[in-house]
């Protein structure tokens, strides 16, 4: 590299600048003489390896002019050239210098500098500057330093073998081959935790999938090597041509961030697997009939007729291979699923076709076999729908619910999505089969109907002996009995087969009864619960205060302290904790019912009900709630939510719950309707007007309404910039959200004008997540990482006189009143609660209603253990899975037996 080239040119830059400037050769003297500076570098060749943001070089520096420099206003910097001496950065970042640098004094300082993303040889040349001013090496060249710089990248690879394009069925995990290089100068060890990954964007180049599956390396691969890895994708559910960015990772370091070429990708909708599988047997069933009544090739008379009572059975070997199919490709679109679950679908579905073999009457077979898979569709259907929001399966105890569905039907259109309906395309094949049926004359008298009963009985004994044997072993271990994840059965049994199961349980829960022996077992669970020491600075310290408790609807953590596009996106929120109590750690630990969970566990610290809402299912039990507790102690206690009283049957269970007076819709004039009903700024003004009238100690709880999905109402005055998520559902969430919380910043400020804020306690918690997916969240929240995390709502506790804090101990909605009993100076040694008090020494994990659990150290998530975001043996989570399964069962007694206050 000629250094001579830039010394030339930097001296054709000072002509220049002299020529346009009319500055005199005198001047430039003059100017020499007040900026000067000699540079030493540690070294003028330096070598790194690639990853970092930052390079740093030691340098002393001398100040040889006449100017006193001052931080900030004189900095070291540089220029960055490539190998072909072209300029790739003119105006590089600064370093600061540490203090003031007198003339002729000189000072050492690690000077900061930044290369672009390429391996290779880069010079830096280091020059001083004053900003606004001049470059010290445009006025003496002599007060340039000259680095070499050699990066390295320690992990790199490239793709040597690829399928340029792919095709494959909608929500599939397929594995394509893929042979790539380590061209890095590091070996790819398997304790190093590197995987092969991918990131899947549109044809627009909007991201779909940002964290791809890991494929692991099956051995360590050095450098220059070359592996062959079978690649695995899960596909997008949208049916479109997609492109794949493949990457390698080091987990919890970094993306390799390679330039690798990318794959094409068709994925096309998983529902035409099953479509042109069923037809295929259908139209090959019925040109082997043909072909035989017409060539007779089979002269057979016994293969004649049997090929003519399986075609008049058409019907029901359609029948078999669609609802076999709809339900393994739901089921695994929703699920993990083995083949052992194929196997019970398979034997399933193959004692249903065997039963409705009874029926001799062809039409009537065709009817009644045309109404069940329509039924089953419908199933299907409904769970995908559900699933794709609540990731969950329907059951009885929820469809209980389906009053409520027109109030959210708006929300439940945005689920659907068009693919769903090819489950019904099926229907049309039992319309060809019934028009084949009425055309051909069918020999429907050569076996007689008690034979085909006969053969039916006989192969029914055969399939549902080893079929019972396999669900004798399944049970073992009280796995029906103690139902704690409806998904887990799912897995388990296939989509289909858990909806029979569920509506056994369903009828039978009718008449279960708590057995002497269970109750026992809760009772001596009770008498021995240990009550952990609570730290003493914290109790009492809001004793005989008034309580407001808020529950903000779909408050995402992720909000809390965001900024997007340089705007805040909960200013309000932000500015209340800044002198609040706030749990960074604190978890939604809500099931099917949602909203309506979100209320149950915070009031009683009791799960929810893994199938439906305690609400709409056992809406007039009683439970030691926090309005109960209470109210035992002089509080008067008051709800408030801006819909109907009916609605989750709130007008029911407040009352069981112990609260003196409740608003619903019919207590508030509904002057500014917002989304689904009155707005929370009306709501909040109008409650606070009753606050106001209320006798203290009050409690207070208030449920917010406005901020509810799918979030995409019209708000007056809403400026809120999503800038390139505009219409999006994350853009709409962005806004509501923000609408929610300057109604909520109104609510506060009007609340400190009153003579008791002084002497009240105000609680802030999100209901549950918001339902924005983690790519889209990642995409504008770099705070964000692993999935158990996304689950995360704010808690907020403001507390009159005291400072604020942060506190990052994992918690949940279970944990809420423990807690607040504790700030209020409430002992709770003789409580049924599942949570903990915060602010004792319990570490007990935050268990969710499907089983998983977060602990301080370990995380147990759909039946993996991890710990530090990576998979870890079982073992090491199973000690607490038996204990968190044990808490679940006993919840559940207490809430299905009413047992709260059977219990001594």
């Amino acid at each position: 590299m000629s250094l001579l080239r830039k010394f030339v040119g930097m001296l054709l830059f000072i002509f220049f600048f002299s020529f346009h400037s009319s500055i005199s050769v005198a001047t430039v003297g003059q100017l020499n003489q007040q900026f000067g500076a000699e540079i030493k570098q540690q070294s003028d060749y330096l070598t790194f390896e690639h990853g970092q943001d930052i390079y740093h070089q030691e340098v002393l520096i001398k100040n040889t002019g006449d100017e006193v420099w001052e931080p900030n206003i004189h900095n070291l910097s540089y220029h960055l050239y490539d190998t072909n001496d072209d300029m790739i950065i003119f105006d590089g970042v600064r370093t600061v210098l540490p203090r003031q640098v007198l003339p002729g004094e000189t000072i050492e300082m690690q000077a900061v500098f930044e290369l672009p993303v390429p391996n290779g040889l880069y010079t830096v040349v280091w020059d001083m500057v004053k900003e606004g001013a001049t470059w010290f090496g445009e006025l003496d060249t002599n007060a340039l330093a000259v680095t070499t710089v050699h990066l390295n990248k320690t992990l790199d690879f490239s793709i040597v073998k690829k399928k340029s394009e792919l095709y494959a069925f909608s929500d599939k995990t397929i594995s394509t081959r893929i042979v790539i290089k380590n061209e890095g100068s590091k070996a790819w060890k398997s304790e190093e935790h590197i995987n092969l990954s991918y990131h899947i964007a549109d044809n627009s180049g909007n991201r779909v999938i940002y964290d791809g599956l890991r494929t692991e390396l099956p051995k360590e691969v050095n450098p220059g090597e070359f592996i062959t890895l079978h690649a695995k994708i899960k596909l997008p559910d949208k049916p479109d041509s997609y492109l794949i960015a493949w990457d390698m990772v080091q987990e919890n370091v970094s993306w390799f961030n390679a330039d690798t070429a990318v794959t094409k990708i068709k994925v096309i909708s998983s529902i035409w697997q099953y479509v042109l599988s069923a037809f295929a047997v259908v139209m090959f069933s019925i040109i082997v009939y043909i072909a035989n009544k017409r060539t007779n090739i089979f002269r057979s008379r016994l293969f004649e007729k049997l090929t003519s009572y399986l075609f008049v059975r058409l019907d029901l070997i359609f029948f078999f291979v669609a609802v076999y199919y709809k339900t393994v490709i739901i089921t695994a679109n929703i699920s993990l699923t083995n083949n052992e679950t194929k196997n019970y679908i398979f034997m399933v579905t193959l004692m249903m076709c065997i039963l409705f073999n009874f029926i001799h009457t062809n039409k009537l077979r065709l009817i009644v076999l045309f109404s069940v898979d329509i039924f089953i569709s419908f199933i299907l259907f409904g769970n995908l729908v559900y699933y794709s929001y609540f990731k969950d399966v329907l059951s009885l105890n929820l469809l209980s619910m389906a009053n409520q569905l027109s109030s959210v039907s708006d929300s439940v259109y945005n689920l659907i999505k068009p693919s769903y309906y090819w489950l019904f395309a099926d229907l049309a094949v039992f319309v060809i089969i019934f028009i084949v049926h009425r055309l051909k004359k069918l020999d429907m008298n050569w076996i007689s109907p008690k034979i085909n009963r006969g053969i039916s009985f006989a192969l029914l004994t055969v399939i549902f002996i080893p079929f019972m044997t396999n669900i004798k072993d399944l049970a073992t271990g009280d796995f029906y009995l103690k139902r704690y994840y409806n998904m887990g059965i799912v897995q388990e049994l296939g989509l289909v087969n858990y909806h029979l199961y569920d509506a056994y349980s369903f009828v039978s829960n009718k008449f279960d009864r708590i057995s002497a022996n269970d109750l026992k077992t809760i009772q001596n669970w009770k008498d021995s619960k240990e009550h952990p020491v609570g730290d003493g600075d914290y109790f009492g310290l809001g004793k005989n205060m008034n309580v407001v408790l808020i529950q903000s609807e779909a408050l995402h953590d992720f909000t809390i302290g965001l900024k997007y596009r340089e705007q805040e996106v909960t200013p309000n929120l932000n500015k209340f904790i800044s002198e609040s109590y706030y749990f960074t750690n604190f978890f939604n630990q809500t099931s099917q019912g949602r909203t309506s969970d979100a209320e149950f566990t915070t009031l009683t610290s009791l799960y929810p009900l893994q199938s439906g809402s305690v609400y709409t299912t056992y809406p007039a039990h009683k439970y030691k709630s926090l309005p109960v507790i209470l109210s035992g102690r002089g509080y008067y206690t008051f709800s408030a939510h801006g819909y109907r009283g009916d609605f989750w049957n709130r007008n029911q269970v407040h009352k069981a719950m112990g609260f003196r007076e409740s608003f619903f819709a019919k207590d508030f004039e509904m002057d500014d309707i917002v989304g689904m009903g009155i707005s929370d700024n009306s709501f909040f003004k109008q409650s606070l007007s009753r606050i106001d009238q209320l006798p203290q100690p009050f409690f207070s709880f208030l449920i917010t309404l406005t901020n509810h999905h799918p979030y995409n109402y019209q708000v007056p005055g809403e400026k809120f910039d999503v800038g390139v998520w505009e219409g999006t559902f994350l853009g709409d969430y962005l806004k509501s959200v923000h609408f929610a919380d300057a109604n909520l910043g109104k609510f506060l400020d009007s609340l400190k004008q009153k003579s008791y804020y002084d002497n009240t306690i105000i609680v802030i918690y999100g209901d549950h997540d918001s339902g924005v997916s983690l790519e889209d969240i990642k995409a504008i929240d770099d705070r964000v990482t692993g999935n158990a995390r996304t689950n995360k709502v704010p808690l907020i506790i403001y507390i009159p006189g005291e400072n604020s804090e942060t506190f990052s101990k994992v918690a949940g909605h279970l944990d809420t009143l423990p807690t607040l009993l504790h700030l209020l100076g409430i002992n709770n040694e003789q409580s049924l609660f599942m949570g903990k008090n915060l602010f004792s020494f319990d570490k007990s994990p935050v268990v969710f209603r499907n089983g998983s659990f977060i602990s301080e150290d370990i995380i147990y998530m759909d039946g993996t253990c991890y710990r530090d975001d990576l998979e870890v043996n079982s073992e090491l989570c199973e000690p607490t899975i038996d204990k968190v399964n044990e808490g679940l069962w006993i919840s559940d007694q207490i809430v299905k037996f009413n047992l709260s206050e059977k219990l001594k």
